[in-house]
């Protein structure tokens, strides 16, 4: 007879009686023969004049846009009034405004999808709409007072709670001496528009990440004359199928539902998981991809999975969990231009900018006709204190996003420190999962002294 032993436990909150949400869906039958539209009319005009919860889409990035439809989603489903305000014209424009490419569902799909989703969950969406500072909070009706931009207007609501459903910060673009002298265009990878114009032309791309590599592979396949990827320090590499092997298809398969796929990942304590990782798991992954970095390291590309030297070998789960991901990339075919010669790397630092050419601190030149900088992103709360002010960020603290001592997410999806203002942001698996215990949070304080 065997004996087992658990490894985790967990406990968590699955509902709050009372407000237990819906496991059917409406059938389409009103009372009194009154209409779906007719229904959605009168609902839409109640939370557009005096929503409870304001979910606010600002600067999105990789599913961001879907991290407010699901908040959104949630309270809906419990007849809390929540709006959301979407700064794109339309919903998903985040992902069809997109460098990148992800792996299986092609970027105008994912758009169309969250368009979709919007309107099967019977969500209120203002769109080219944009939250202005500075939000004020009244402790004593505890009610904000907000000011949106939306149609060339100023509007002013008072509700109960905001939600930022957050990506990065705004783009890290640094200044190099001589820019003005280069004769190329200079931008940043969130504004990549695709390679095409650039075809026979030598381009350069600042960073050794996700981005970069998208970038590279872009211009690669647009015909640029050569593509040069500078790296100044190094990265943390898993390929595309590593992370379907070792991670991704053992816990999201046609075995499990998603919502229990997404339960037992969240009994795995990020900080425990971390150690695991450093006392085998990343020694798996690096034999599994053992030829692409052999390949990669003989081209110059430098490799790392630590997140501080001599702080164990986390590999891609602690950049993620630590960093968001900054400092690693997942090969999607990048790796392979490296290996064979088609995308040059770059080591060291840039000194300066010439008329056509990329200057390093060794003296060292490469042609340039173009320079992307993939540097990434300034920290999230820069821009949560741009938009709140110190009087309200100052409460909040300077962390959010990554995760604390215990291995929760920092201020997000849980208090933020501040009265009725919460964080939402992740992966789409963590987005489905923790929304679902922001809005519990809420609730807790939503229904205690009036209707909602």
């Amino acid at each position: 007879m065997h004996e087992w032993k658990a490894l985790t436990i967990l406990f968590t909150l699955h509902e709050i009686k009372g407000h237990e949400e819906p496991r059917v869906r409406p059938t389409g039958l009103f009372p009194d023969f009154v209409t779906w539209d007719e229904i959605e009319r009168e609902r839409k005009r109640a939370i557009e004049g005096d929503p409870t919860v304001l979910i606010a889409n600002v600067k999105l990035v990789v599913g961001g846009s879907l991290t407010g439809l699901i908040c959104a989603a949630r309270l809906t489903k419990l007849n809390v009034r929540a709006l959301v305000i979407e700064k794109d014209a339309r919903i998903g424009d985040v992902w069809r405004n997109r460098k990148l490419f992800p792996k299986y569902i092609p970027r105008v799909k994912l758009a169309d999808f969250l368009e979709a989703y919007a309107t099967g969950e019977d969500l209120v969406v203002w769109t080219s709409c944009e939250l202005l500072p500075i939000p004020k909070y009244d402790s004593a009706s505890k009610r904000w007072s907000v000011t949106v931009h939306r149609g060339g207007e100023r509007q002013t609501l008072r509700p109960k709670h905001i939600i930022m459903a957050t990506g990065n910060g705004k783009a890290y673009k640094p200044e190099f001496p001589g820019i003005e002298k280069f004769i190329g265009p200079v931008y940043h990878s969130d504004d990549h528009r695709g390679a095409t114009p650039f075809k026979g032309k030598r381009a350069v791309v600042v960073g050794a990440c996700n981005a970069a590599a998208d970038m590279c592979i872009d211009f690669f396949a647009k015909g640029a004359h050569s593509v040069t990827m500078v790296q100044r320090s190094a990265t943390c590499v898993i390929s595309a199928n590593a992370a379907d092997t070792l991670v991704y298809d053992r816990v999201y398969n046609e075995r499990f539902a998603v919502e229990d796929a997404d339960f037992g990942s969240l009994s795995m304590p990020t900080r425990l998981g971390l150690k695991l990782a450093a006392a085998g798991s990343t020694k798996v992954a690096k034999a599994f991809d053992k030829e692409l970095f052999d390949g990669l390291e003989r081209a110059g590309f430098a490799l790392t999975w630590e997140l501080t030297p001599g702080g164990g070998e986390v590999g891609a789960v602690g950049f993620v969990a630590e960093r968001a991901g900054a400092g690693s990339m997942m090969d999607l075919g990048c790796g392979r231009l490296i290996i064979d010669g088609k995308v040059e790397v770059k080591r060291g630092s840039i000194a300066r900018l010439e008329a056509e050419s990329v200057v390093f601190e060794d003296e060292s030149r490469v042609g340039a006709d173009v320079l992307v900088l993939a540097t990434g992103y300034k920290p999230v709360i820069d821009n949560i204190k741009e938009l709140f002010g110190p009087s309200i960020t100052d409460t909040i603290g300077s962390c959010l996003g990554g995760i604390d001592e215990e291995g929760e997410h920092m201020r997000a999806y849980r208090p933020s420190g501040h009265a009725g203002l919460w964080f939402a942001l992740g992966l789409l698996p963590q987005i489905r999962a923790f929304s679902k215990y922001l809005i519990l949070a809420e609730e807790l304080g939503l229904k205690e002294t009036e209707p909602v």
